[in-house]
């Protein structure tokens, strides 16, 4: 019996596969594996922020309508058409419902005068000022740049980039805060952006294994993947009885409770940290992931929403972070729209394609 839950388990952690390898393996035809922002827009890809289209066109100038549409998309809303506030952007406008999600949000701010400007040609130093909130940056630099002073509206946007370490600015000094970015500039920034905020805690890095009493002590752990390392192994290495393996989720941690004698086989490498370290980050169910219910999410019972409605949305409940205690999870698949799960103290958590509408 415990064998069978095993096996429904890896099954339901690899259901998400096909999809992301459709997306990996999507190739924009104006954008070679050589191109300098290739990994960036891949990425953007692989979390559906932007479509899969035949061409991405790096060089265009962005709009304050598209780069609404991004973080929207990155934040995990979708784009229902929807009054807004603003008279330049009617229910009708094809971006109408990014826009809203986005301002409501307090990502992006429409003008004094009534208007959002959709069509007009984002700055630098707006996109310092929109990714400093999108993100949620707090930590600020100490880079200094030659055209960018305490008296400019973006400098603490920019400094803040700067302190996240997404950008540094060009060879020359300077910031060039009013310079128009191209749509290959917002995905880098984005995608650097995204980075910056899954690795708010520093972890480790390892290649190879982990020996538990060893290497690190017993205990809970988030397991996170890294460009070279998408599996990972635990086995105990007292008995040999029990191979765990599983594909690192793309984006967050894997929560394991390793004692003493088991391995962690890292293979070419993943980056690993307490689980308790990672918590107390200030985590909060949003876009999916895994969450321990009394430690970072209250007990009780969230309504969640899919993200993208072209994929399936699940979820899974476990009563613990063990992987060989697979046979204690309750399995749940659900399909594009809105479900509801009820969590007890102590249960871990696992979202992917969903965020928390309610509780």
């Amino acid at each position: 019996m415990k064998r069978f839950f095993t096996t429904l388990l890896m099954a339901f952690l690899f259901v998400a596969m096909p999809l992301e390898a459709f997306a990996a393996n999507h190739q924009f035809t104006d954008i070679p594996t050589t191109h300098r922002f290739h990994n960036d827009i891949q990425l953007l890809l692989e979390r559906d922020i932007v479509n899969k289209t035949d061409q991405f066109y790096p060089g265009r100038v962005v709009t304050r309508g598209e780069i609404a549409e991004l973080l929207a998309r990155e934040a995990g809303f979708s784009n229902p058409p929807t009054n807004t506030k603003f008279k330049d952007v009617q229910r009708n406008h094809p971006r109408s419902g990014y826009i809203y999600h986005a301002t409501d949000a307090g990502i992006i701010q429409g003008f004094p005068d009534g208007t959002f400007r959709p069509d007009a040609k984002l700055t630098r130093g707006q996109l310092a000022q929109v990714l400093s909130r999108a993100f949620d940056l707090k930590a600020t630099g100490k880079v200094s740049f030659k055209d960018v002073t305490p008296k400019v509206s973006s400098y603490e946007g920019i400094q803040k980039l700067v302190g996240a370490g997404i950008t540094s600015g060009y060879a020359d000094g300077t910031f060039r805060p009013h310079a128009n970015l191209s749509r290959g500039e917002v995905a880098a920034f984005i995608a650097r952006g995204i980075r910056a905020k899954e690795n708010v805690v520093s972890s480790e890095h390892v290649k190879g294994t982990l020996l538990v009493g060893d290497d690190i002590e017993a205990g809970e752990y988030a397991l996170f993947r890294t460009d070279a390392q998408k599996t990972v192994r635990i086995k105990n290495d007292e008995t040999h009885h029990y191979t765990f393996e599983t594909t690192l989720p793309e984006s967050g941690p894997l929560f394991v409770n390793v004692k003493w004698g088991y391995v962690i086989d890292a293979g070419a490498g993943l980056r690993y940290m307490k689980a308790e370290d990672y918590l107390s980050s200030g985590n909060s169910l949003t876009t999916g992931g895994h969450y321990r219910i009394g430690k970072d999410l209250p007990a009780g019972t969230y309504k969640l929403e899919a993200i993208n409605k072209d994929r399936k949305s699940f979820y899974l409940v476990q009563r613990s972070s063990n992987p060989f205690d697979s046979h204690l999870a309750e399995l749940r698949f659900e399909f594009p729209g809105t479900a509801e799960v009820t969590v007890r103290d102590g249960d871990y958590l696992f979202v992917e394609n969903a965020r928390q509408v309610k509780k």
